[in-house]
């Protein structure tokens, strides 16, 4: 049903644009997009890789660790490297000759993380130590570590390489005194190209006897979280270093007591659910689980809910592993180390303490005493794989996204032993394999009407989306944003430099309003760059909606000023999977001035004399890209007589992540660094742009 909205603005069908700056580049394929890591290192030599098919053993490792650890791969699902936080390994399984500070006995000992617009060849390896490393008044491994990677070569068989300067480095250092950190540590994206890694912080005593903790040394940092934000401009380890934060609740609800005599002040797994938004934290000393808000844009922490009571079992068993289903509706918990071990779900929706807690029902039950469960991973396949210490299988929820979810034990068969560790996984890395990259799905976005860009910079555009099956959210985010002018005009079009491209309005589908992103202040200028709609109960989509932007005013209307910018649509379906499809826009003030000569729109507004031609065109009959999809390499074929210039591959962010000058009508681009997914091609020559669609898929 159309958007009664659009009938406040004058709108111009766009078959029958013919005076307004407007092209539109449709994107004719959305995919499910689940990038993750496809093969997994841990434990002692042991291994798995996912596959369409299912999950096999993969051999060759030769780490062996206790507990945490991490791997990374590229887009054609290579191991780059892996890590038990102590030494690094490349995919060939080569030692690289470097010595970290995170511990074999630390629950998540590392994380990587690739620095964004670095092409996937430099990486954050973060590191934290274990509890007992810290116990104590001093030594020199406290803190949350980092070391700045560099990779050269093509996995495997690639070289890492961290100079001294860069190695092992405390972000803490100098800002708390204590550095005490927990044995947590895990990351995730921020929506907007970056990430946010967390660690927890930690609360110790250098002796317990008769039930007394005595001398405390640290008993401000058990009550915090601590985390860097990784972007392209942190991309140095003092920049990195600067964005440290802090959040800090009330201690005496935070702490991690020392039980019975031994070290498990600060053990246990911190997780991310899938969309950032929400943390779930193993308690293991005091054997609880606590949860908090997130918000992956501005890295801040909210709205403690302790469950102290959901794990008051039988026995001395402690709280290890949790992880999130992919839709985010539950949590699962591992219990371990005590007369009767367990797997437990807990439905999280309802943000309450003690409805959470009464939710409790256990999944995986043994009766074995010791460390019969470790930690928990979910994997590409959106399952949560649970460790399984001393044994060559791991168990399996595999549907996970279930109030009843099923159980399989000895699901999967690894190589080599599984210890209590699980490697740290980072969901949607932008530099890693796409284990659907042949997965299609049907949702579309089509831009079926639109207004002129008038004199304030304010045009409204009419969207038809379709989702073709339910989703839970849709997320819209305006990228690639640039202001135009006619060339030889710029005098009248003023850079306006405090001016962006601004969403203004919140559609409602279906009853559910929209809700526009936080502002953010480049240059002092606020600006909402997404509109996201979250259903309650998922639906299927059929609508035509009105969306406004603001762009910066025409600096005279004898000299027209346009836009053009890419819109990115995500629809988020039941199971959290994503389908991408985009649209490129250009859009002028009414006066037409694509042509060769100075015309006079319907208004009798004059274009400027002697203005140079710009044309853009859609390519899909301009310029050719071809094979498409394409894998390695793309050939680029120009229309007859076109001058020398450059091509430009912009991803489905935004960012351009390649570039090539090209002469003659017929170049080839290497793009072999690119991972599987959607790129937006574009050629400019001074005078003419042409622009086009590409699928990487490999």
């Amino acid at each position: 049903m159309k958007n009664k909205n659009l009938t406040q603005r004058k709108f111009i069908p766009v078959k029958q644009a013919k005076h307004c700056i407007m092209i539109t580049m449709f994107l004719l394929l959305g995919f499910c997009m689940n990038a993750q890591n496809g093969r997994w290192y841990f434990g002692t030599n042991g291994g798995m890789s996912f596959t369409n098919t299912g999950v096999v053993p993969l051999a060759g490792s030769v780490m062996n660790q206790s507990e945490g650890c991490a791997s990374i791969v590229d887009a054609n699902n290579n191991i780059v490297m892996y890590t038990n936080g102590i030494t690094i390994w490349n995919g060939a399984h080569l030692n690289q000759g470097y010595t970290l500070s995170g511990a074999a006995s630390t629950t998540q000992s590392a994380v990587i993380v690739p620095i964004p617009q670095t092409g996937c060849r430099s990486y954050y390896i973060f590191t934290v130590a274990a509890a007992e490393t810290n116990y104590g008044t001093t030594n020199n491994r406290r803190g949350l570590r980092v070391s700045l990677a560099n990779v050269t070569g093509v996995a495997p068989n690639c070289t890492v390489t961290i100079t001294a300067g860069n190695l092992d480095v405390n972000t803490m250092a100098g800002a708390f005194p204590n550095n005490l950190v927990a044995e947590k540590l895990c990351a995730v994206s921020d929506g907007s190209g970056g990430y946010r890694v967390l660690t927890h912080g930690l609360g110790l005593y250098q002796s317990y006897s008769g039930g007394t903790f005595n001398t405390p040394i640290n008993t401000g940092g058990e009550a915090s979280f601590y985390g860097v934000h990784v972007t392209a401009a942190n991309n140095t380890i003092a920049a990195l270093s600067a964005s440290l934060s802090v959040n800090t609740f009330p201690s005496g609800q935070h702490r991690s007591t020392i039980i019975g005599g031994g070290v498990y002040s600060g053990q246990g797994q911190m997780k991310f659910n899938s969309f950032g938004t929400m943390i779930g934290c193993a308690m293991t000393g005091t054997r609880e689980v606590q949860l908090y808000d997130f918000n992956p844009g501005t890295g801040a922490v909210s709205n403690q809910i302790l469950l102290p009571t959901a794990f008051t079992i039988a026995g001395d068993n402690l709280t290890y592993g949790v992880e999130f289903s992919a839709n985010g509706n539950y949590m699962y918990v591992s219990t371990t180390f005590g007369a009767i071990n367990g797997v437990f779900q807990l439905d999280v929706t309802s943000n309450n303490a003690a409805t959470i807690s009464a939710s409790k029902t256990q999944v995986g039950f043994a009766a074995g005493s010791g460390y019969y469960y470790g930690a928990l991973q979910i994997g590409p396949d959106d399952q949560i794989y649970v460790a399984r210490p001393s044994t060559n299988m791991l168990d399996v929820i595999t549907s996970p996204n279930q109030l009843a979810c099923a159980y399989v034990v000895n699901g999967v068969t690894i190589s080599g032993t599984c210890n209590l560790g699980l490697p740290s996984v980072l969901r949607n890395s932008q530099c890693e394999g796409n284990l659907y990259s042949d997965c299609v799905c049907d949702a579309s976005t089509d831009l079926t009407e639109m207004s002129w860009l008038d004199a304030n910079g304010v045009t409204t555009l009419g969207i038809s989306l379709n989702s073709a099956t339910a989703v839970k959210k849709i997320k819209i985010t305006l990228v690639n944003y640039n202001q135009l002018t006619i060339p030889g005009c710029e005098v009248c079009n003023a850079p306006v430099v405090n001016t962006y491209g601004t969403i203004t309005n919140n559609p409602i589908i279906g009853g559910t309003p929209s809700v526009l992103s936080a502002a953010t202040n480049p240059g002092g200028a606020s600006f909402s760059r997404e509109v996201i709609w979250s259903f309650t109960t998922p639906q299927v989509v059929s609508q035509l909606v009105a969306l406004t932007f603001q762009f910066p005013p025409a600096g005279g209307r004898n000299c027209p000023n346009g836009a053009e910018f890419c819109l990115k649509i995500e629809y988020w379906d039941e199971d959290c999977r994503v389908c991408e499809n985009a649209l490129y826009i250009v859009v002028g003030d009414g006066i037409n001035w694509l042509r060769q000569a100075p015309s006079t729109d319907e208004t009798g507004a004059t274009g400027a004399t002697g203005a140079e031609s710009k044309t853009i065109q859609n390519s899909s009959e301009q310029m050719h890209v071809f094979p498409n999809p394409a894998a390695n390499s793309v050939t680029i074929q120009m229309p007859t007589g076109t001058e020398n210039g450059t091509v430009k591959v912009y991803d489905s962010f935004g960012k351009l992540v390649l570039e090539q000058v090209v002469t003659g009508a017929t170049n080839v681009l290497n793009t072999e660094s690119l991972p599987a997914g959607l790129y937006s091609v574009r050629y400019a020559n001074g005078k003419n742009q042409y622009v086009n669609t590409l699928m990487i898929s490999k």
